[in-house]
């Protein structure tokens, strides 16, 4: 048993003003392109700070209003306010640790404060504690979840295609 703040170290993003936004540069990932709310990005093309970049891979995990947990997909970015990139500490799988973290979701919207928007706070985050097993199972149980996500990914992938095509056989 850990707690997450041993597990991780969680680097929130900047708040970056309308007046920094452009349409060239870094993508700014908000928590609406996270859930698919807005596929438009704003951008910074100034120079980003080693801690407010994200590359392909990393865990995510929005704190403010919507409490997730996502893996950043896309091309270098830069991280905005109200999101944590997880960097997950020595002996800790990435993989396994962002699976670990979508499991832990409602204990940690449980800790979440406010009445308006919700929001965790870092000083709660860090404190929750969690089993981990040790390394070498982390990274089995991290690649049969990863095999079921792929999988269930690429059925509902198949679903959306045969709808697609059931609606072009009617039509």
């Amino acid at each position: 048993v850990r707690t997450l703040g041993e597990l991780a170290e969680y680097q929130n993003g900047n708040a970056f003003s309308k007046s920094e936004w452009g349409d060239e540069g870094y993508p700014i990932i908000r928590i609406q392109n996270l859930t698919g709310e807005q596929d438009d990005f704003n951008y910074y093309d100034g120079d980003l700070e080693e801690r407010y970049a994200v590359e392909a891979g990393d865990t995510l995990l929005s704190w403010s209003a919507t409490i997730d947990v996502f893996q950043w997909s896309g091309a270098k970015a830069a991280l905005n306010q109200h999101i944590f990139r997880v960097d997950t500490s020595d002996g800790v799988d990435n993989t396994f640790y962002r699976f670990k973290l979508e499991h832990m979701l409602p204990r940690l919207i449980a800790l979440s404060h406010g009445s308006t928007m919700q929001h965790v706070r870092k000083a709660d985050l860090v404190n929750v504690e969690a089993n981990i097993p040790p390394l070498n199972e982390q990274r089995k149980i991290a690649t049969v979840l990863y095999t079921i996500e792929w999988a269930i990914e690429k059925t509902e992938e198949i679903i959306r295609q045969t709808k697609r095509i059931k609606t072009g056989l009617h039509q």
